[in-house]
């Protein structure tokens, strides 16, 4: 994790993004006023052995940049499909449920320590099944099932996250209450 703060006198906008094997999670945009922050998760997801670099770029007046490094080991490896969802306008006080799958893609066990909901509207979002902690051979999978229940009209964000002893992979969540 890695905060992005306005060090200026006035508003600041732009895009943050990572290159290599990089990904940011959970936030692509931002609008800042002075002294402002904002947190953004990267994720290091090897597509190689050995030493991989990227740069976490933040696309604003001055255009800071972080160097990144890792190294890609032999061993399990999580992906959620799909990587992103949007749900269907849901009615306030409705629930819209969506499976979604995690699978390990390595070749070593992955131990899962918990799955959980995060981001700004991850209270309109409630995991029914398939959370807790369990292991995943290579090429297992295990469905975890959300639901969107919002409590109000507008549009929601939210991050389906998995904590585990290899990579921690999130999902990112949209839904739109309507009354």
């Amino acid at each position: 994790t890695f905060t992005l703060t306005n060090e200026g006198n006035g508003l600041t906008s732009g895009e943050v993004e990572a290159t290599g094997d990089f990904h940011v999670t959970g936030i692509y945009g931002y609008d800042l006023e002075a002294d402002e922050s904002v947190s953004i998760n990267v994720n290091f997801q090897p597509t190689a052995l050995g030493d991989r670099t990227g740069f976490l770029i933040a696309s604003s007046t001055n255009q800071p940049e972080v160097t990144l490094s890792g190294n890609g080991v032999l061993g399990g490896f999580l992906t959620w499909s799909p990587e992103e969802f949007s749900y269907p306008f849901t009615t306030v006080g409705q629930i819209y449920n969506q499976t979604f799958i995690l699978t390990n893609e390595g070749d070593g066990d992955i131990f899962v320590n918990e799955i959980t909901l995060t981001g700004s509207n991850y209270d309109q979002f409630e995991i029914i099944a398939g959370a807790g902690s369990f292991e995943l051979g290579p090429g297992d999978t295990r469905g975890v099932l959300v639901a969107f229940q919002p409590t109000e009209a507008g549009e929601m964000t939210g991050n389906l996250h998995a904590s585990s002893n290899q990579n921690d992979p999130d999902v990112i969540l949209y839904g739109t209450g309507i009354d």
